[in-house]
């Protein structure tokens, strides 16, 4: 008899919640609402997303059915951004005390795990086999990572330990895109709409080499691009030659980073994961550069989700 594997997850904009077949691992539900963000406004206050996750975690737990944790196997959540004793952040304590009380309730195992390796979870998923080295990018609108990961298991519960060999220095890729999306009165998170927003096949990156000089390192500073892109719309210059001179310029500065990071060591792939890593355009220019197969996975589970933190206790 099938049983389920349930995984919740909330991070700073979506609130989660993924119900996998353990037998099959297929998705039996996978709810995902985004936090509502203001018009014009680039963010949430912990305390305001703290309150959303509550109302629709209890808005969701109330009208799913009870079979889900009468045969659920484990009840997975993401407690913290990444697997680092320094990893805080407010949010994810509304999903572990939903999970630590229905698991308390039905007599169901809780595992404990990272928001960062369930969305390297997510990006794999679907794989007949997942590597066990890889090189992983976490790219969202708080984190832009360089990771050098390995899959290993810790007391019988398989994660992804991961470690950071470069990324941004300042601004993450989400926060540029989603600033100069504001400036372009893009609702946020804006990348989504921007890439939307380009013409069909509209491939013009002419402004790409007017965004800051490319950075030839592991570690890298993109702040300077919020400037350049004000100054863009300041002269008027056309919204899609911002958009698409913006991703470029995004892609071409991971590959530089990524090429300084491969010199050091090897790896059996490179998994992109993150709400970024949906980016068509910004995929693309990875995905043409290098050898190594590029493993990004759905572009729905891209984003925010529960899927990959549902699925890690049995990536065995």
């Amino acid at each position: 008899m099938s049983t389920y594997g349930i995984g919740i997850d909330t991070s700073c904009y979506t609130t989660s919640v993924a119900i996998i077949d353990t037998e099959t691992m297929e998705i039996i539900d996978n709810y995902q609402a985004l936090l509502r963000v203001k018009k014009g406004e680039k963010g949430l206050r912990q305390s305001d997303a703290f309150f959303q996750h509550v109302q629709h975690l209890g808005h969701y737990f109330e009208k799913c059915p009870k079979v889900y944790f009468e045969k659920a196997a484990y009840i997975a959540v993401s407690t913290q951004p990444r697997k680092r004793e320094d990893s805080y952040m407010p949010v994810f304590t509304a999903g572990l005390n939903f999970a630590k009380s229905l698991a308390n309730l039905f007599g169901v195992p809780l595992i404990e795990t990272d928001h960062q390796s369930g969305h390297l979870a997510a990006a794999q998923y679907g794989l007949t086999e997942v590597p066990k080295r890889f090189l992983g990018l976490h790219l969202s609108g708080g984190t832009t990572e360089i990771l050098s990961c390995t899959r290993v298991t810790d007391a019988g519960t398989p994660y992804f330990n991961a470690d950071i060999v470069g990324g941004s220095l300042d601004i993450s890729a989400g926060q540029l895109i989603d600033r100069i999306g504001v400036m372009l009165e893009f609702d946020f998170p804006c990348g989504k709409g921007m890439e939307a927003s380009l013409a069909e096949n509209y491939t013009s990156v002419k402004m790409a080499s007017q965004y800051p000089k490319i950075q030839r390192k592991p570690y890298f500073n993109i702040s300077g691009g919020e400037n350049k892109g004000k100054a863009f719309i300041t002269n008027k210059v056309p919204r899609e030659d911002i958009i698409s001179g913006l991703f470029d310029y995004i892609g071409r500065q991971l590959v530089a980073s990524i090429k300084e990071v491969l010199k050091e060591s090897t790896y059996e792939a490179i998994v992109l994961s993150g709400g970024v890593a949906a980016n068509d355009a910004i995929t693309k220019v990875i995905e043409a550069k290098f050898d190594l197969p590029v493993i990004r996975g759905q572009k729905r589970f891209c984003t925010d989700n529960a899927l990959g933190v549902a699925i890690i206790p049995l990536m065995k």
